[in-house]
């Protein structure tokens, strides 16, 4: 027999048991978390083989190789501790073999970078870290530490990381799955399309549309491509954009994916793990910068199509009571994803919230024309698992090199290094943390060169926000302790030798800490090590369209059939938003104010971007002049500006929507005469 014709069922049925076990170890067993996480490697190690290893005998040695490797740890851990941590030689080589096949199959699925990378951490940790000199150099650590801090500590491949792949982030793509089986994909680009294809540009615009609603279900880019982009695309292409541009759109607007709420791939699970913040506490004020980021690839493709003079809405060839008719049979699907975000408000755990929208999904349908029956609730299991399989080896592999970061203190050296070469100038760190996103993504998927530059930077950075509210707050005058106290901790500042901002700089970090905790309330605080996260994950995501390695823009441009640099360059041109703003949320309260705060900085910087977009591109409702462009651009640049001039900034955004509304009516009458010439 054909070995293909075993290998697909073998695949399908392991990703269901897979999943089934999985929903089992959340929601029914009560073992250790480590064990639990080496459930997982085993699981999608096996899965990862089959997929990934061509050859029989490959996927065999090492589906038994990770499965040994897995269960020895459950089995020998008692035993090690009562030797009182001392290795024996089946420790060592089973330890061994787990870090060797998690490396290979990391190496399968993604490539050599990080592999070669953590392969680098681990022997700094044990052979040449202590021959390196300055701030840099590392005593060193026997490999018998090494090899128990990775395998069997809870800081290692099994620990936090690996936890968080096999709980929350497992589930919610198990959701997306089952969303997926029961239509709720092709649901969501109706909804799109009747949103979307009564105004100018419509086509692309039901492309970001579209994505965004997808992406805040499936979380992940190139998915989120590959599943909207076969009809988006073509759609575009029909209407008049290049191909290029086609694609651009869909990868930019696909990149937002891992921005929205409420899944943003593994990123809102990893930093509820980092800032011990509520999941719900990240979704909330991750969910105002997402939509601004969609409104700005929304504009680049509003203007493409009026200076382009295509995409008109009376030329959409739509049957508008089909549309109508599949857009509200599909309520259903609205009503998961709404038990979804009503538990997590109501105050649910993020799991069982997730439970519960699944188990929705599945009774609902039996109240509809395709109701799920064993069979598409067996693939959709099998769907949740594939899915993963990338996910899981990659979250359970970089948690060694996080180990290793933490274990050397090597975040520490770069936090000082980072302030070092920043000068205190918090643009200029985010700069850097942008520049090193992008090296670190030409060979990382975003989720790990997330982890690894908030590892290294957020602490920093957070700091760096820290510090600007404090200034801020003592220079306003509105203090909550004496003037003598801040004197006594900060004594150039009180004697006039440095400005406030340089003396706190100057400070020890424990007397900025503590000045810190008096100045301002745990709300802020919390909110800016959030809104550092959140700066250092955006950065994180133009890996994904910023040449020469964006994969996202590459799948786009496979599909749009167009050149993959053209496309890529377009791509990152339309997600500009990425680095406007993590600017806004690290100087504004976009992040960090109360909820009338955020709204207001949303709508000013809503409009700001439109009218930079507008000078920019030269585009209102029709062409504009130089001196509408330069005005436009002065406007938009106050209202993004962080300063805190509302008056000024709503008399700024009452004149342009005057402008609007004038341009439109000017725009209306000009099409009328040309009508009726």
């Amino acid at each position: 027999m054909n070995i293909k014709n075993i290998k697909i069922p073998m695949i399908y049925w392991l990703a269901v048991l897979s999943s089934l076990i999985h929903v089992g170890l959340n929601y029914f067993a009560i073992i250790p978390e480590n064990w639990a996480a080496a459930t997982h490697f085993a699981l999608f190690g096996c899965l990862g083989s089959l997929i990934h290893f061509k050859k029989l005998w490959q996927q065999i040695a090492v589906s038994v190789g990770i499965i040994a490797s897995s269960t020895y740890l459950i089995f020998a851990e008692d035993s090690l501790y009562e030797r009182g941590q001392t290795f024996i030689g089946t420790d060592f080589f089973f330890s061994a073999l787990a870090i060797i096949l998690a490396l290979v199959l990391m190496f399968k699925a993604i490539g050599w970078f990080i592999p070669t990378l953590i392969v680098v951490f681990l022997t700094y940790i044990t052979v040449w870290g202590q021959y390196v000199t300055g701030v840099f150099n590392f005593p060193g650590l026997s490999w018998e530490t090494m090899l128990f801090r990775s395998y069997f500590s809870t800081d290692g491949m099994f620990g936090t990381i690996a936890q968080l792949s096999w709980t929350f982030v497992f589930m919610f793509v198990l959701f997306g799955a089952f969303l997926q089986v029961s239509g709720a994909g092709d649901y969501l680009l109706k909804v799109a399309g009747k949103l979307a294809s009564r105004f100018r540009g419509g086509s692309g615009l039901v492309s970001v549309l579209a994505s965004g609603l997808m992406g805040s279900v499936s979380g992940s880019a190139i998915a989120n491509t590959a599943a909207t982009g076969v009809i988006t695309i073509p759609s575009m292409k029909k209407a008049g954009y290049s191909a290029e541009f086609a694609g651009g759109v869909e990868a930019a607007a696909s990149t937002g994916g891992q921005l929205m709420p409420p899944v943003m791939g593994a990123g809102a699970f990893i930093m509820a793990s980092y800032t011990q913040l509520p999941y719900l506490t990240i979704v909330t004020a991750a969910l105002l910068p997402a939509l601004l980021y969609y409104i700005t690839v929304g504009f680049f493709v509003r203007a493409y199509a009026i200076k382009r003079g295509i995409d008109i809405p009376n030329k959409l060839a739509t049957d508008s009571s089909e549309c109508d008719d599949n857009v509200k049979n599909g309520w259903r699907h609205l009503v998961s994803i709404g038990i979804l975000v009503t538990c997590l408000i109501i105050g649910f755990t993020p799991l069982y919230a997730v439970g519960m929208a699944i188990v929705s999904i599945i009774l609902l349908s039996w109240i509809s024309e395709k109701p799920m029956k064993l069979k598409e609730i067996s693939d959709a299991l099998a769907e949740g698992s594939k899915g993963m399989v990338v996910t899981a080896i990659l979250l359970i592999t970089i948690g060694l090199m996080v180990n290793a970061i933490t274990t050397t203190g090597l975040g520490s050296t770069f936090s000082l290094m980072a302030i070092e070469w920043a000068d205190g100038s918090l643009l200029i760190l985010i700069v850097l943390i942008a520049v090193a996103s992008l090296i670190l993504g030409a060979g990382l998927p975003v989720t790990a060169s997330y982890i690894i530059v908030a590892t290294l930077l957020a602490p920093v950075l957070s700091d760096l926000i820290s510090l600007q509210v404090t200034t801020e707050v003592i220079n306003n005058g509105s203090l909550s302790v004496s003037k003598d106290m801040i004197a006594t901790l900060l004594p150039a500042f009180a004697d006039g030798s440095m400005p406030l901002s340089d003396a706190l700089l100057a400070a020890p970090s424990e007397i900025r800490t503590m000045l810190y905790d008096m100045v301002l309330s745990p709300e802020i605080l919390a909110s800016s090590l959030l809104a550092a996260h959140l700066v250092i994950f955006w950065l994180s995501q133009d890996s994904n369209v910023t040449p020469p390695v964006c994969l996202v823009a590459y799948t786009a441009a496979g599909i749009a059939k167009g050149d993959h640099t053209k496309t890529a360059f377009c791509a990152w041109k339309l997600a500009k938003g990425l680095y406007i703003v993590p600017i806004l949320m690290a100087y504004t309260g976009l992040v960090m104010g109360d909820a009338e705060e955020r709204i207001l900085i949303f709508v000013f910087s809503a409009i700001g971007l439109f009218c930079i977009i507008a000078a920019w591109e030269g585009v209102v409702m029709d062409v504009i002049n130089r001196t509408n462009r330069l005005v436009l651009g002065v406007v938009g640049t106050l209202l993004l500006w962080p300063f805190d001039g509302v008056l000024l900034k709503i008399v700024l955004s009452v004149i342009f929507l005057a402008y609007l509304l004038f341009s439109f009516i000017q725009f209306n009458k000009k099409t009328t005469c040309a009508q009726l010439v």
